[in-house]
């Protein structure tokens, strides 16, 4: 007491705490003590406030102190009291459960003085099953998991008595938070608890009543589920008295296929993841029967958190219940079932009928009144209309037995006859107990038929394959023979029978069985195929047989094959027989081949001689009798060279040796081309000649110009040459154009003799002319128009021909070409510099004033058109204005005065057809000589109205050049201007042609040295091979030909890094010389006969870039 403030506030906390257990008794335990509690709760409580509110005033200064220990003295005093006058038994504690202190109600409560209890532990004076059944609440209390516990408790008194008492307790903490003191409170229950025995003994009377007289049966289980106590009820539900069932478990009794759920819902319950279990389970009564029951199961724990001590079951048979469902559902399911079963039946495509016991028709579909003609009320509830044929099938049904697809015919109402399989069942309901039958029909009368018509169809291929001439047998999978047809027997000279079950192994010769085995192979791999094997005969033959290979399949599976034999020995000996006849003809076809090779050589060489020599006559001087020799020679020598050439063409097209060229070319050149190399001819006879390209052809075409040129030429030189007047008129047009290509139809149109209809028959034919007083005539070897022909084929068109007899000809053409994406579109005739000028084109034929506005029209000048100056000067004064005309193109003499008057402001084009002399005298604007170009009329044009120079051809004003003068310069417009003083070195064996190379190239001012072989040729350019700029090379030479001493010279230049072009000059015309020579390393290639022109044209290729390089380097 010296010191009372140190143990004021634990003995504060210690009375709110226990006033507040004891108003928490007071609001959750019966009535008989509440009251008590709650007075004792009030009571604490207020002494706890009543010392801390005094405690605090006790802090004030040193000089108070005296008073202060005073009132702490009272306070303390007056504290004890409460405490010492409390109802219920308190006490202090330390953690460890040593008794501190304790009130007079806890010392009478058990029995001892206060000396005696303190120090000592709280347990010391419990019984010993209930001693330290609180240590693990106590620790959750000291570590701060709960504040406070209740628990029942038995203490022995001092006398030896038993004490039930009611714990309330709860941790004090220091002021750190740390537990303290256990403060607690004892409640004295003995006697609540006699009192209650006696109750407990009614009530477990009832309880036990009620228990055993249960509807269900109720059983009481340790926690491993054995039976401690069970009710009659239970026992007897499974057929056991009840002292059977102690000692086993829930588990004993459960049928096998439910005792894992039991179990789980019984650790389920211990485990505290459920509280109740409820379900349905089977147990296996004594006899052996299983038994439904609804399960309902619990266990049973001292308190919330306590662990469960047993477990409760309560089992209801519901076995009646089940079967009851279950016979419920099955009636359900019997009527679905009905339902589907009738609702499949009618939607069946079979007939279907159902028949009760008695046979009478139950179920009747529409499938059976669509093939039975009758219907469903017709039938129902009586006998089927087959009863009688169905009762043998009825009672074998009845029987159990299962009648699948019997064979029956059957008669419809109308007395059709069905074939028909007929299946048939029993009908039983859910206890297997028959019901009646049901029966069901297929109609099968087409599938009979089909199987006639099957079976006359294999007769049928039965009698084909007996009466086949070729050999027919199938084989089974292991390659051996089941049918064998009469002809593979007679070819093997065998019966068929005798081959049934051998193999083609056994025939056919060792040396071809691989082959065989590849059939094999491709047979098993679903593959047929065709081979060939020798067979042997039975009678020693030795046969070629073609065999064809099929695989033979069933149910999509390879069984075999089929194997048609084809003897093909006659056959072979004919084909051995023709491909030595072919060989043959190969042989006689080279042989004829170079027969024309040796001919074309040996007719060129001497024909370049004289081509050659002709033009170095003609350039000396030379009296007009002289002139018309060296004329003469000339025709006749480029006539023989075209019949030569015609030969060869025709030989090569017959050998098919043609190839055509892709290249890109224009159209309007070639045109314009052949018809100039023919003007000469034309104006020797007066005729004109014009040409014209049509707008709608492109600049630019991909084929053989060649080609081409060498059909126009063809039909050009056959118009002039069957025309005595009037004019010859070479077109070209656009027939029709697909994607990226397009047909050009090309005409020649003259005013010739023309052809009668017979005539026209035979054109287009080798050696064949339209009459033969024509050759007589005209000359000719009849193979022109026929290689016209064969070349406008090749070239993907036709020929053709539209004449009447002295009324003249159109021969015509078409080829097809590609049209290359990059060619120029033609120029817009607006863009012209012509564009807008008009123009009158007099005099002439009519055709050729058409062909002349044409080309106008094509350059962008308009144009009318006079037959005569007459005619002219009336269209001119119809206009107000005489200038409208800004050009007058004329086609004849202009003699009349009067016209030229009326000219004498307008610029006059002449254009004429005939000799250059022709005009002289008269005033030009410009002189043109038919065949005339687009680009030359343009040019003119540009030159007599615009006063320009001509930028494409050379067009001489009138008062600067004679006529004649300007002609020839047209003529000679394109004769390239090549480099002189060349060295060049010419490879020639004949004498005269190295004669006329020589004069030749020494013409055209260049140094020459000729050697006579291939091996002279090797020698003198290895003694230096930079000094020669260009090589002529003979190919056909003694000792080495130009082939060799090419590839010689090229090996020689792999060491001098330098390169001479080397130009084949050779007589062979045939097909492959050229690529020969360019494989052997030459550059170029030029027949013989070489004319000055070929020459000029080789050197202006090699010699000119030559010249460009030097006059670009820093000395030239």
């Amino acid at each position: 007491m010296s010191n009372p403030s140190k143990v004021r506030y634990p003995v504060a906390l210690f009375l709110i705490v226990f006033g507040a257990l004891c108003i928490v008794l007071f609001l959750t335990h019966p009535s008989w003590w509440k009251d008590a509690v709650a007075a004792g709760g009030v009571l604490c409580i207020l002494s706890a406030l009543w010392l801390l509110f005094t405690g605090k005033r006790g802090q004030k200064p040193k000089q108070a102190n005296q008073q202060e220990d005073t009132d702490v003295v009272d306070r303390e005093t007056r504290l004890q009291a409460l405490a010492y006058g409390a109802v219920g038994g308190l006490f202090l504690t330390e953690t460890s459960g040593r008794i501190v202190q304790t009130n007079p109600a806890f010392q009478r409560m058990l029995g001892y003085r206060e000396d005696d209890l303190i120090g000592k532990f709280l347990d010391d004076f419990v019984t010993q099953n209930d001693r330290h059944n609180d240590a693990d609440l106590v620790r959750e209390m000291i570590t701060g998991k709960r504040s406070s516990y209740e628990i029942e408790k038995k203490f022995e008194r001092g006398n030896q008595q038993i004490l039930y008492g009611f714990m309330q307790v709860s941790v004090i903490n220091d002021s750190e938070g740390r537990p303290w003191f256990i403060a607690g409170e004892l409640q004295d229950v003995t006697e609540h608890k006699q009192t209650g025995s006696v109750v407990m003994r009614d009530v477990e009377d009832l309880f036990r009543l009620t228990f055993d007289q249960a509807p269900i049966g109720v059983g009481h289980t340790d926690r491993e589920g054995r039976f401690r106590v069970i009710n009659e009820e239970l026992a007897s539900m499974l057929g056991y008295q009840r002292e059977e069932l102690f000692g086993h478990d829930l588990f004993w009794v459960t049928h096998p296929d439910d005792v894992e759920a039991s179990r789980s819902a019984l650790k389920s319950l211990l485990d505290g993841q459920s509280e109740q279990f409820n379900g349905e389970m089977r147990y296996v009564k004594r006899d052996g029967s299983a038994m439904w029951a609804n399960l309902t199961m619990s266990v049973v724990r001292p308190s919330q958190t306590a662990e469960a001590r047993h477990g409760i079951v309560m089992i209801e048979d519901i076995t009646e219940r089940k079967q009851f469902q279950e016979q419920l559902r099955e009636a359900r399911a019997m009527s679905e079932a009905a339902q589907v079963i009738r609702g499949v039946v009618q939607a069946s495509p079979l007939p279907i009928m159902t028949l009760d016991l008695s046979g009478n028709v139950v179920t009747w579909n529409e499938a059976a009144t669509a093939t039975f003609e009758w219907s469903e009320d017709d039938v129902h509830g009586q006998p089927g209309p087959y009863a009688g044929a169905e009762s043998d099938f009825r009672a074998r049904a009845m029987a159990g037995e299962t009648i699948t697809n019997v064979p029956v015919t059957r008669r419809s109402m109308s007395g059709k006859t069905l074939d028909m399989y007929m299946s048939a069942a029993p009908i039983r309901d859910t206890r297997d107990r028959p019901q009646g039958m049901l029966v069901i029909y297929a109609d099968v009368t087409a599938q009979r038929r089909a199987e006639r018509e099957v079976e006359v169809q294999r007769d049928f291929a039965l009698q084909v394959m007996n009466s086949m001439g070729q050999g027919l047998a199938v084989t089974d999978a292991d390659g051996r023979f089941e049918f064998v047809n009469p002809a593979y027997g007679r070819m093997l000279a065998r019966k068929p029978e005798e081959l049934i079950g051998s193999s083609p192994f056994d025939f056919t010769l060792e040396d071809d069985h691989e082959v065989l085995r590849e059939a094999f192979e491709a047979e098993a791999d679903g593959r047929a195929s065709a081979y060939e094997t020798h067979v042997e005969a039975a009678d020693g033959r030795l046969l070629f047989v073609l065999n064809t290979h099929v695989p033979r399949r069933v149910d999509g599976r390879v069984v075999g094959a089929i194997m048609v034999a084809t003897d093909l020995t006659e056959r072979k000996r004919m084909e051995e027989d023709l491909a030595t006849a072919r060989d043959q003809a190969l042989e006689s076809s080279r042989l004829k081949s170079e027969f024309l090779a040796t001919m074309s050589h040996e007719i060129r060489t001497p024909m370049n001689g004289i081509i050659g020599m002709n033009e170095l006559l003609r350039d000396t001087r030379l009296d007009g009798e002289q002139l018309e020799y060296v004329t003469v020679v000339e025709n006749s020598a480029q006539e023989l060279l075209r019949i030569i050439n015609d030969i060869l063409d025709f030989s090569k097209m017959e050998a098919d040796k043609v190839v055509l060229e892709s290249l890109d070319f224009s159209p309007t050149e070639v045109v314009e081309g052949a018809a100039e190399l023919m003007a000469a001819r034309a104006r020797e006879k007066g005729l004109s000649l014009m040409t014209h390209v049509s707008s709608g052809v492109p600049d630019v075409l991909r084929g053989d110009p060649g080609r081409v040129r060498q059909i126009l030429l063809n039909l050009i030189s056959n118009a002039v040459k069957f025309t005595e007047s009037g004019d010859v008129v070479v077109r070209a047009s656009l027939d029709r154009q697909g994607e990226g290509s397009g047909i050009v139809r090309f005409t020649v149109t003259d005013t010739g003799i023309g052809l009668s209809a017979a005539a026209q028959d035979r054109l287009f034919q080798a050696f064949v002319q339209a009459d033969g007083s024509t050759t007589r005539k005209y000359g000719g070897t009849g193979l022109g128009l026929a290689i016209c022909k064969r070349l406008a084929e090749m070239m993907g068109g036709e020929v053709g021909v539209e004449s009447s007899e002295d009324q003249g000809s159109t021969f015509w053409f078409t080829a097809r070409f590609d049209m290359p994406e990059a060619a120029a579109e033609r120029p817009d005739p607006r863009r012209s510099g012509l564009y807008g000028l008009r123009a009158l084109v007099v005099g002439g034929s009519e055709t050729s004033r058409s062909v002349l506005t044409d080309i106008l029209r094509v350059s962008g000048v308009s144009s009318d058109s006079a037959g005569s100056g007459r005619e002219a000067l009336d269209l001119m004064s119809q206009a107000a204005d005489q200038s409208r005309y800004n050009v007058v193109i004329t086609q004849s003499d202009v003699s009349d005065m009067e016209l030229l008057a009326r000219l004498s402001s307008t610029p006059v084009i002449l254009l004429s057809a005939r000799d250059k002399r022709h005009g002289e005298g008269a005033k030009f604007a410009a002189y043109l000589t038919k065949p005339v170009k687009r680009s030359q009329v343009e040019a003119a044009i540009a030159l007599a109205v615009l006063g320009s120079e001509p930028v494409t051809e050379q067009i001489a004003r009138a008062e600067e050049t004679r006529p004649d003068q300007a002609a020839s310069a047209l003529s000679t417009a394109n004769v390239p201007i090549v480099r002189t003083g060349a060295l060049l070195l010419v490879v020639e064996d004949n004498p005269n042609n190295q004669i006329m190379t020589l004069r030749q190239l020494e013409k055209l001012g260049h140094s020459v040295h000729i050697v006579s072989n291939g091996v002279q040729a090797v020698k003198t350019f290895t003694y230096d091979p930079q000094r020669y700029d260009l090589i002529f090379m003979d190919c056909q030479m003694p000792e080495m030909d130009g082939y060799e001493a090419t590839r010689q010279i090229r090996g020689i230049e792999v060491t001098t890094d330098s390169h001479v072009p080397v130009i084949a000059m050779t007589a062979n015309a045939m097909s492959g010389d050229r690529e020969n020579c360019i494989a052997a390393g030459m550059d170029d290639y030029v027949a013989k006969p070489v004319t000055r022109h070929t020459i000029v044209e080789v050197l202006d290729r090699w010699l000119v870039i030559k010249d460009k390089e030097t006059a670009e380097s820093p000395s030239a």
